[in-house]
């Protein structure tokens, strides 16, 4: 499945049936003076059978499109959204730098300890639903433990992540600068023996140093990158309007002609 946004419409497109719109939903109308990002927040749950999305400016929806139902969570200025991997709870980032997660079998908000400075751009949970990421616009990652609610790792980074995932074995980031491995990772007694404290975000979490392997985009999106560094010089026709999307040696890029341009790297 493949949803996209135009005209406060969501679409949902069915890629192995030739492309067919199989979904149509309201997005609602929002202020765009007060966007600093222009993407909106939407998700889907794995097997597609959950997709989730901003309802104007204060509403997340979230459809079950295997049951035809839907429900809405009121939270302001959300700007980013993921399922967990059991499809049973949902967390979104705003605008304020705050994390909230939600059950989907109960619709109560788990008050959680996730905060940054600056806005949450993109958020990602691990495939074994442990840890969540975020990254957030003063230029930093940070990842946390779901138990035990604490922060034990924290990534510097040089420009803003829009795209962010965890690696299949957990123990690196795939993002559009590339994949970041950092140079420590805690074990998992370490991290589980991270406990929750008032404003521990900042307190607890090791800021560690990372490597940058593959392929992505950077130095203001002027280049394509390899392992972090200048590969391929981008004219300014052809530099990224918003976010890139990386996968497997692929980096696609919508330029600021409304066009989308995909190269493939085989190496």
């Amino acid at each position: 499945m493949l949803a996209t946004q135009c005209a406060f419409n969501v679409k949902i497109w069915n890629i192995e049936a030739a492309g067919e719109c199989v979904y149509t939903f309201k997005a609602g109308q929002i202020d765009l003076r007060l966007e600093t990002v222009f993407n909106w927040p939407m998700a889907f749950s794995s097997h597609d059978s959950q997709f989730a999305f901003r309802q104007g400016e204060n509403v997340i929806e979230v459809h079950d499109l295997t049951e035809k139902t839907m429900y809405e969570f009121e939270w302001e200025n959300v700007s980013s959204l993921v399922f967990l991997p059991d499809g049973r709870s949902l967390a979104a980032g705003n605008m304020h730098g705050n994390v909230k997660v939600w059950d989907l079998q109960t619709k109560d908000a788990q008050e959680r300890n996730f905060k940054c400075h600056g806005s949450v751009l993109a958020i990602a949970c691990s495939s074994d639903g442990g840890l969540l990421a975020h990254s957030a616009s003063t230029n930093e990652i940070y990842l946390w433990t779901l138990r035990a609610e604490g922060c034990f790792l924290k990534l510097k980074i040089r420009c803003q992540v829009g795209q962010l995932s965890f690696s299949p074995d957990g123990r690196s980031l795939m993002t559009d600068q590339g994949c970041l491995v950092p140079e420590y990772w805690p074990s998992n007694i370490e991290i589980e023996g991270r406990k929750s404290q008032a404003d521990n975000y900042e307190n607890e979490a090791v800021d560690v140093s990372f490597a940058v392997e593959g392929y992505g985009t950077g130095f203001d999106g002027a280049w394509l990158t390899k392992d972090g560094e200048r590969f391929i010089w981008l004219p300014p026709e052809h530099r990224p309007s918003s976010n890139a999307l990386i996968a497997d040696g692929v980096v696609m890029i919508r330029n600021t002609s409304d066009q989308l341009l995909v190269f493939g790297f085989n190496d």
